[in-house]
């Protein structure tokens, strides 16, 4: 009798375990685009490259949104993330997540940046969404802005994520 107890919780706790480990990965994505050409580094406040995508809900719903970048060899560097709202008053929403809520109409602004550390890296993101709604198809736009700083001085590129197209 003892040892099936003993067994049984066993099983028990490797249950409750693989359980979390599997929700915490279980996304369920409705939608989603790849932004290639992602380029990062911040050694210091004086020579950076630092990526910026801003989001924006399209629909009249809340969603669920998750940005994930992984470098060259294809580890994620979502520690490094930080995710805002505001204009010229910015409100950090998370730090070292990608996963956010946008509310309806709404645009929030994330960004990669591993300050103070030898993290140099090019890679790409995985932007993806989920919402209550499973007849949506269609919920965000996004863009993203490189912004530099080095000893030549300082630089802004702008790009449209998905060919500014919906997703």
């Amino acid at each position: 009798m003892k040892i099936m107890t003993k067994a049984f919780m066993v099983m028990a706790l490797l249950f409750i375990v693989c359980e979390s480990a599997i929700a915490q990965n279980d996304f369920n994505a409705q939608g989603s685009t790849i932004v290639p050409n992602i380029w990062t580094c911040y050694p210091n406040a004086n020579y950076y490259y630092i990526p910026y995508f801003t989001v924006t809900n399209i629909t009249g719903e809340e969603v669920q949104c998750r940005i994930t970048v992984y470098d060259h060899a294809g580890n994620d560097l979502t520690q490094y993330s930080k995710i805002y709202s505001g204009g010229t008053t910015w409100g950090l929403i998370s730090s070292g997540t990608g996963d956010f809520t946008l509310p309806a109409h709404s645009t929030r602004m994330y960004s990669l940046k591993p300050e103070g550390t030898s993290v140099w890296t090019i890679g790409h993101a995985v932007i993806e969404w989920k919402s209550n709604d499973s007849r949506l198809r269609k919920a965000l736009v996004a863009g993203m802005t490189l912004q530099t700083s080095n000893n030549q001085g300082f630089g802004i590129a702008l790009s449209d994520i998905n060919n500014g197209q919906p997703f």
